[in-house]
């Protein structure tokens, strides 16, 4: 029995020095997050520049819309201003969408992904059950496997629609 973990987020967060960058597939309206009081003078990026009200507190960064202001689907610098040595102190995240709907979310580390060709994955995160892992950095899926593969199959939304290449 081969058991695969899939992790198709919808919101990827990156710590990248003082920058949380973000990469998402949707609109995001409103989000909150915990830390360990390296975020509290979090503030600016795209969510400022977007219009959303940004609160950091010793332990809670929130940043929500009074006026129906979002962030659009892309990628870029979310917050500026943490002093965070790794993406675990970043926990709980809470991303919402226009109809107050969760977003899938995961945080990482900048320089997480892995450009070795070994076909490891990088930093994704999987059931600790799972013999292949598979995850998506920008346009690629990545993966990394207990066990040797012999052909695989997937559903997607139209997303993967010239996939192709790869070992």
């Amino acid at each position: 029995i081969l058991f695969i973990s899939v992790s198709f987020a919808q919101v990827t967060l990156t710590l990248d020095g003082a920058d949380l960058l973000y990469e998402s597939s949707e609109d995001i309206h409103g989000f909150q997050f915990d830390h360990d009081g390296c975020a509290s003078g979090a503030n600016g990026g795209d969510a400022a520049a977007s219009g959303l009200f940004v609160q950091a507190s010793p332990g809670v960064v929130l940043g929500i819309s009074f006026s129906g202001a979002w962030i659009s689907a892309g990628s870029g610098v979310l917050l500026t201003g943490l002093t965070c040595d790794d993406a675990s102190q970043l926990t709980n995240p809470i991303f919402s969408d226009s109809s107050a709907g969760a977003l899938e979310v995961t945080i990482g580390n900048a320089g997480g992904g892995d450009d070795s060709g070994d076909g490891d994955g990088g930093s994704e995160t999987c059931s600790a059950d799972a013999d292949v892992c598979l995850s998506i950095d920008g346009s690629d899926l990545l993966y990394s496997s207990s066990e040797d593969i012999h052909g695989f199959q997937f559903d997607h939304a139209g997303c993967a629609t010239s996939a192709s290449g790869g070992d």
